[in-house]
């Protein structure tokens, strides 16, 4: 497990006050990638203070078809699991 005091004690020189390290996380989605309401795996942004935002990364042709066909399949299981 990560946490920023971890990061920030690794940090060069010491100054807490600007780090930033790009960490996967598991978030809330609020419209990145598309998706509302849903919880998901996704680079962020760790600072400081904690959690800043999330990185949209640009996925197109192939890599952005396959990453939301495993979106859909994630929230069809999740949904099936939930309706039991």
């Amino acid at each position: 497990m990560v946490c920023t005091r971890c990061i920030c004690s690794n940090a060069r020189r010491g100054d807490c006050s600007r780090f930033e390290e790009v960490v996967p996380c598991c978030v809330y989605l609020e419209g990145e990638y598309g998706e509302k309401e849903l919880c998901v795996g996704v680079p962020i942004v760790l600072g400081k203070d904690g959690f800043e935002k999330v990185v949209d990364v640009k996925l197109e042709g192939e890599e952005r078809r396959v990453s939301m066909r495993v979106l859909r399949l994630h929230v069809l299981s999740m949904h099936s699991l939930l309706m039991r």
